[in-house]
């Protein structure tokens, strides 16, 4: 899932327009956004905070929330939980 949600981040990168999102531009963010969620959740019920793969996680998760999907308060806010 983490993988699924880095792949469509990354088609997101290469084809964005912050100006005017096409429907392919929001197909792929959308996308990466549920996988991020989807992954989010199994990391907090079996992994320890500090596990690698769950900072990594978080980290990957913040930059799409706040580069591809414009919620800044929001990637914020995640990468403050998991690095404190």
């Amino acid at each position: 899932l983490i993988m699924c949600g880095d792949y469509y981040r990354y088609l997101s990168e290469l084809v964005i327009d912050k100006e005017n999102k096409t429907e392919q531009e929001l197909k792929y963010a959308i996308n990466a956004e549920k996988y991020y969620n989807e992954s989010m959740i199994i990391a907090k019920n079996e992994l320890s905070p500090t596990h690698p793969t769950r900072l990594g996680l978080a980290l990957n998760f913040s930059v799409c929330l706040y580069e591809i999907l414009s919620k800044k308060n929001e990637a914020c806010i995640l990468a403050k939980e998991a690095f404190d």
